[in-house]
């Protein structure tokens, strides 16, 4: 359309609406229905929804969409990472949340290689990356 806007995530974002047209057409392939309650082995999805420059940025509100849904499908735990200077992202995200209390966010908290085990879990560290710390 002339004038208008366009990212490349709206393409990625018409493709997933075909697939979800067309699964509603031949019935679901795997039964689940929206959580009420997070289960205790939840799914925990970290979000990085910044891309660095604006042709490569998806509309906050399309995150927004996708994190609402992963809460309401699967009871998800939902993490946003990001580097300093992209909280006002993260505000714009949790503004357009139905449940925001399922996201927490790290923008700007703390570096990449140290959010590892930060949702509780824990996290496997390559042999290689053991060795090159304990010299």
């Amino acid at each position: 359309m002339p004038g208008s806007a366009h990212y490349a995530g709206d393409d990625l974002v018409n493709l997933v609406d075909a697939i979800a047209r067309h699964a509603r057409e031949i019935g679901p392939s795997i039964a689940a229905g929206p959580v009420k309650r997070k289960p205790p082995g939840a799914p925990v999805v970290w979000v990085h929804p910044t891309a660095g420059n604006d042709i490569k940025q998806w509309p906050i509100e399309y995150f927004a969409v996708v994190i609402d849904q992963l809460v309401e499908a699967y009871g998800a735990r939902i993490f946003l990472t990001g580097a300093p200077g992209d909280e006002a992202v993260a505000s714009g995200i949790l503004r357009r949340l139905r449940h925001p209390d399922a996201v927490t966010s790290m923008i700007g908290k703390s570096p990449l290689a140290e959010l590892a085990g930060a949702d509780g879990r824990r996290v496997a560290v390559p042999r290689e990356r053991q060795r090159a710390s304990s010299t």
